[in-house]
């Protein structure tokens, strides 16, 4: 089913605050279990995301990185940047992961070698009935 998607993103640092989407999306539930896949206009990649009460898995296909990364609420994880240079292998550190009826909201760390090298604030708010 096409429901309406709106993606806002905060810097966790800087605080500068971007909307990454604002349009339609593809919406499949299954009980706790949804995924929602969507195009970004901009970049005309591909998002994937994957969320259950327990974990949310992201992946950003480009036409030159495919992102793979995965939340637990207050745990680290593992993640991936794949593209032409290689594989990067990274740890996420998740600080709240929240999953809603029509809002998921996410904010984590990026980590390399235990250095913190970013982290975001990105709510996905879903309008389902367009």
């Amino acid at each position: 089913m096409e429901i309406k998607l709106k993606v806002k993103q905060q810097h966790r640092y800087t605080q500068q605050r971007q909307l990454l989407y604002d349009g339609k999306a593809e919406f499949y539930r299954d009980g706790n279990h949804v995924r929602i896949s969507y195009k970004e206009d901009d970049s005309g990649s591909i998002v994937l995301l994957d969320a259950d009460e327990k974990m949310l898995e992201l992946e950003r296909i480009g036409t030159d990185i495919h992102t793979k990364l995965t939340f637990m609420n207050k745990e680290r994880s593992k993640g991936s940047i794949v593209s032409e240079y290689g594989t990067i292998e990274l740890a996420v550190h998740t600080y709240k992961y929240i999953k809603k009826e029509n809002v998921i909201a996410l904010e984590y760390d990026i980590l390399a070698d235990d250095e913190v090298t970013d982290g975001y604030r990105i709510i996905w708010s879903l309008q389902e009935g367009l």
